[in-house]
């Protein structure tokens, strides 16, 4: 007798293949030729995904990742880098608080004279994305 009753909920359920496409919003930064990052930040609830890649084909580049909900910079952040080359990443952020992660900043930083330099900044929202500026660390 529970089977039947579970079987009904289970097709009461929604199914995650009629489910709405999580909003997305695109970006690219580039700097000194072909140093570049570019990827997606996916938007849910309370939670960003971001997966991207940058590439620093002569020497190293960086992109630090700041985040922000309710109007506040948020304590945490991530960084990823490559030299000589071009890496992937992907990671989620996630915001216990109503509203969760209202806006991604993405700053990329070029290897120059024994010291990170910022060189680029771009701010993302669920509406898109824009360049900020002036860059400053």
């Amino acid at each position: 007798m529970i089977r039947p009753a579970v079987t009904a909920l289970a097709a009461l359920a929604p199914s995650t293949a009629n489910a709405a496409a999580a909003p997305s919003t695109a970006f690219r930064m580039s700097s000194y030729g072909d140093t570049l990052v570019s990827g997606n930040v996916v938007w849910h609830n309370r939670t960003v995904q971001i997966g991207a890649r940058i590439s620093a084909p002569s020497g190293c580049a960086r992109v630090r990742y700041t985040f922000s909900g309710d109007g506040v910079l948020l304590p945490s952040n991530e960084t990823r880098q490559a030299c000589d080359g071009s890496k992937g990443h992907g990671f989620d952020k996630t915001i216990n608080r109503v509203g969760g992660v209202q806006s991604v900043i993405a700053v990329l930083d070029m290897w120059r004279d024994k010291r990170w330099v910022p060189t680029k900044r771009i701010q993302c929202e669920r509406t898109g994305c824009y360049s900020t500026s002036p860059v400053s660390g």
